[in-house]
């Protein structure tokens, strides 16, 4: 359940003359009452927590029944909307969209044209940027738009047409990963996703 603050606790005020009007929604510009800082647009007050150090900046937009609380970040162009929750120290920023029942927490960033939705849970020190697509189904999740496409279920991951054990991918040798294609950057990038996400595929 949201609470709602008044007076003293208010972070911050919607600006009722400074809107964007989107499928039928009415965004407000937000203010911090602190310093007077503009911040970026939010539908109503259960959209950004009126505690904690969260915030919205920019023309970043949170929407439908999305929320951002915590000390999280959401700024740039970024979008977050639907049932989306992103809270803890994350940051959505860029050109990226989280939506649907989407959680993006801990420390982790999306950002670029990033996109991350469905059940999705995108945490720790993950990383999803550029423009990837993470989707989760009931039995895997694929990830897109990237070099290349991967799939993760229960016991295996796919990259492109390489398919292993997920412990595998974890001990491949960086010389091995290049003779797949793989260079540095992206499999670093690679393994950060997996192990933030792998522990939803097993579980379920």
């Amino acid at each position: 359940m949201v609470k709602y603050l008044k007076g003293d606790n208010m972070k911050y005020k919607l600006i009722k003359t400074d809107t964007i009007t989107f499928l039928g929604k009415t965004l407000f510009r937000i203010q911090r009452i602190s310093d007077g800082e503009l911040g970026g647009y939010i539908e109503k007050e259960s959209s950004l927590s009126q505690s904690g150090n969260a915030w919205v900046y920019g023309d970043a937009w949170v929407y439908g029944d999305a929320r951002v609380y915590g000390d999280a970040r959401v700024y740039g162009n970024a979008r977050v909307c639907g049932d989306a929750r992103v809270c803890g120290d994350a940051r959505v920023y860029g050109d990226a969209e989280v939506y649907g029942d989407a959680l993006v927490y801990g420390d982790a960033q999306v950002y670029g044209d990033a996109q991350v939705y469905g059940d999705t849970r995108v945490s720790g020190d993950a990383q999803v940027s550029g423009d990837a697509q993470v989707e989760i189904h009931k039995e895997c999740i694929n990830i897109t738009n990237l070099p290349f496409n991967i799939t993760i279920t229960k016991n295996h991951t796919q990259i492109g047409c390489e398919q292993m054990l997920h412990e595998e991918w974890f001990n491949i040798s960086e010389e091995k990963a290049d003779s797949m294609g793989l260079d540095k950057e992206y499999y670093a990038m690679f393994l950060t996703i997996l192990t933030a996400i792998i522990g939803y595929v097993v579980k379920e």
